[in-house]
């Protein structure tokens, strides 16, 4: 945190986060004074992340993902981290993801609509890479088989 208290990257350690008296990690803070709850790590002795505990307390596991595969039900709420370039997740009609995904991309990740599925309003495929997004999210909307997929 810098001394006009604005969140910067430190080189070699991530983005460093303020606390709250707890310990916390302290909201983000939002125009109108609205606060956005921020997801946690739990981490092993070593530091190592080993699942993640998002708003509400709901825990999901980050998961290594080696090859183009579907995204299932079993993925909900889960951190899915892309170990190879070129992986392609698919999203097919029907599949439940409530809580919805969030991707560690390695290069070039695609998400690809199956079975009439929307991402961002459409029947495509999205594209983001680890050199622009060091993470995104894909969101469930209201309407069914319909997702927003973050970043840029």
């Amino acid at each position: 945190m810098s001394k006009d208290n604005t969140v910067r990257e430190q080189p070699g350690l991530g983005v460093m986060w303020p606390l709250d008296r707890n310990g916390n990690a302290a909201p983000l803070v939002l125009s109108g004074g609205r606060t956005a709850p921020l997801s946690t790590w739990n981490s092993d002795t070593s530091g190592n992340p080993t699942s993640v505990v998002r708003p509400g307390g709901v825990t999901g596991s980050i998961i290594a993902v080696g090859a183009s595969r579907p995204l299932t039900a079993a993925d909900n709420g889960n951190t899915l981290e892309c170990t190879a370039a070129g992986i392609a997740l698919t999203i097919p009609a029907g599949v439940l993801l409530t809580l919805g995904v969030v991707v560690i991309p390695n290069g070039a990740t695609t998400v690809v609509s199956s079975g009439g599925t929307l991402l961002n309003g459409a029947t495509s495929t999205v594209t983001r890479d680890s050199a622009i997004n060091v993470a995104f999210a894909v969101i469930p909307r209201t309407t069914a088989n319909s997702y927003v997929v973050t970043g840029n």
